[in-house]
């Protein structure tokens, strides 16, 4: 299996990246902390799961220049372009307040035929962990 997370926080990707080698350790797993690379190594990896955050910078070079949204915009981007070679995406994201889950779940509707669902990551707490893995081996055996 090969996984790519799209997420600009270090210490957040790293407790992802730390999550999945424990659930998955013969896993690939790949990372990119903005808009352009999360794009364009999605292109050329074939990954089965996307990992991606909401609110992410378009370049690397520029990390404080972050958008809203942006989930939306990479799965749109890589469902268009890549077809079937695209994985299946999960937004990751820390959100604030239930007004904004309640706005990526509406994407996760919208995008239903590639995004397996929506986590609230929390830092000091575990159930993200359950909900990625969860929906991980949902699509691993619904696949």
């Amino acid at each position: 299996m090969k996984i790519l997370i799209i997420e600009d926080s270090a210490y957040k990707c790293e407790d992802i990246v730390k999550c999945l080698q424990g659930n998955y350790p013969q896993a690939e797993i790949d990372t990119a902390a903005s808009y352009s690379k999360g794009v364009r190594k999605g292109y050329s990896g074939n990954y089965d799961i996307i990992i991606v955050d909401n609110c992410l910078p378009f370049y690397d070079n520029n990390p404080y220049d972050l958008h809203p949204d942006m989930a939306e915009l990479i799965m749109e981007e890589m469902d268009e372009l890549s077809g079937d070679t695209a994985g299946k995406f999960i937004i990751c994201s820390q959100y604030e307040n239930e007004e904004e889950g309640e706005h990526l779940r509406r994407v996760q509707k919208r995008r239903s035929s590639v995004c397996l669902g929506v986590v609230r990551y929390q830092n000091g707490h575990d159930d993200w962990k359950e909900k990625i893995i969860s929906l991980i081996n949902n699509s691993i055996d619904n696949g």
